[in-house]
């Protein structure tokens, strides 16, 4: 038998009173529910409508949703505490408390029709789109160690786990890339993983069909290159399966032309007195090009996914080593 909705909105405002006379220092509803959540137990749980669980957990998603559309990413509000993430995770535990609010937010939890995690997907990419276009002076931030990264995180969350990072994705180069930015190597680090579904396969070819130009539009499967670079050095690979579906354009910092950073998987690569070989998915080569051509090739990074580092080759040969196994 259904409840009658005289008996809903009772329950719903003796449940508000409860949380409000549990509560301490003025604190709001929302933040009351969401720390005495985990303390329901399966009984109180069972007692309540589920009109009434839907009608709780519709306010406070929508709460929720409210208060990351007013998050005003700015450097005061950063520093002193105020961070998306915080506000994004009340969500995501709110989710978990049990399996019967993990149904209901995700069957019947509606905004405008759209569910509530379409929404808040969707207003974090648009956040993190804003911040690309905002981002601030560039110095600290291209010349980072983790900053750039720990910004993101602060303003807009981990957003790389957004199904609209992958669009948003070319946009973290637009401002140029000066050598020890870890970030943005940590993010090319990320995208094989990221984006396995969206990698596409090289070519393939016979032997005697493998050129030793490098062309990215047609790089061939097991194809061996040996390229020279703008520091007059050699460096020796071999292309293994896949490659990043499109090249990743820098404009001009400190260079004045075009570049662009090219990925694929490798089975070995040799240059610098560095050597490595493996099996497919164990490593990636990034390229950086000026103009495109294999002719300018002015800086190139290996990814070890076996140790989970980095290193990145400038400048006529220094490297520079990163770990990301605490990323």
């Amino acid at each position: 038998m259904s409840v009658p909705r005289s008996d809903v909105i009772d329950n719903y405002l003796r449940f508000c009173e409860r949380l409000t006379f549990c509560s301490e220092g003025g604190r709001s509803f929302k933040t009351q529910l969401l720390n005495l959540s985990r303390f329901m137990t399966r009984e109180l749980l069972e007692t309540l409508p589920r009109e009434c669980l839907i009608g709780i957990l519709q306010f406070v998603s929508e709460s929720i949703l409210v208060d990351l559309a007013n998050f005003e990413r700015d450097w005061w509000r950063h520093w002193r505490g105020q961070r998306y993430s915080a506000i994004l995770n009340q969500y995501r535990h709110l989710a978990l408390v049990c399996h019967d609010f993990h149904i209901i937010i995700a069957r019947y939890i509606r905004v405008d029709d759209v569910s509530i995690r379409q929404k808040l997907l969707a207003l974090q990419a648009a956040l993190f789109s804003k911040f690309l276009d905002t981002r601030g002076t560039p110095s600290p931030i291209l010349k980072d160690s983790g900053f750039l990264r720990t910004m993101i995180m602060r303003s807009c969350g981990p957003v790389w786990g957004n199904p609209g990072f992958f669009d948003l994705f070319p946009r973290l180069f637009d401002s140029g890339e000066f050598p020890g930015n870890k970030s943005l190597m940590w993010f090319k680090y990320l995208a094989p993983k990221l984006f396995d579904e969206r990698l596409v396969k090289t070519t393939e070819a016979q032997s005697s069909q493998r050129e030793n130009q490098l062309i990215f539009e047609v790089l061939v499967h097991k194809g061996r290159h040996n390229l020279g670079t703008t520091g007059n050095e050699r460096i020796e690979f071999v292309v293994g399966r896949y490659k990043f579906p499109h090249k990743l354009q820098l404009s001009p910092c400190y260079t004045f032309v075009e570049n662009y950073w090219v990925g694929m998987s490798i089975l070995s690569f040799k240059g610098n007195g560095f050597e490595v070989t493996g099996d497919e998915g164990k490593y990636w080569l990034w390229l950086g090009m000026r103009n495109g051509q294999n002719r300018d090739i002015w800086r190139y990074q290996i990814m070890d996914y076996t140790k989970a580092r980095g290193r990145d080759w400038f400048d006529g040969g220094i490297s520079k080593d990163h770990s990301f196994e605490r990323w």
